[in-house]
Parts: structure tokens; sequence; C-alpha cells
């Protein structure tokens, strides 16, 4: 199985997503802030490709093809 804590830090504007177990492939899709149109993502140190959504006046930044053991996702927002 796979399990994850969540942190956000409105005063960095960065959310944490760690997820620990095997990740065969996953998508993740997480809300920003009201008033945040777009963000950067993180995955282990490195910059991932992710792109923006907007789902009536939400955008929330959907990163693909997350694969491997204990991942580190950071968003900058």
């Amino acid at each position: 199985g796979v399990s994850y804590t969540y942190a956000h830090d409105a005063k960095t504007k960065r959310i944490q997503l760690n997820l620990k177990g095997n990740i065969e492939k996953s998508m993740v899709r997480i809300l920003l802030p009201a008033g945040n149109t777009n963000g950067i993502a993180i995955v282990n140190k490195k910059q991932h490709s992710s792109t923006m959504e907007k789902i009536n006046e939400s955008y929330y930044i959907v990163i693909k093809e997350l694969k491997g053991k204990n991942i580190d996702l950071v968003v900058n927002y």
C-alpha cells in the first residue's frame, strides 16, 4: 500500500506531499489556494512536468507519471 502526508505553508507558498511505498504509476491533482493560478512541481528535488487545470473558479496543478519508491513532491505557487 501507499501512505502519504500533506503539509501546506501559506507563508512560503509551498505544498508538500510525501508518498511512502512503491508507486507504480500515479497522477496527483492538488488544489491551489484561492487567488493562485500557477504552480511548479518538484519531485525528489528535481523539477517535474505538470499542467494547470481550471474547474469553475478553482485551479489545480496536475502531476502525471509519478512512479518510484517514497516520492517527495513539492509544489511552489
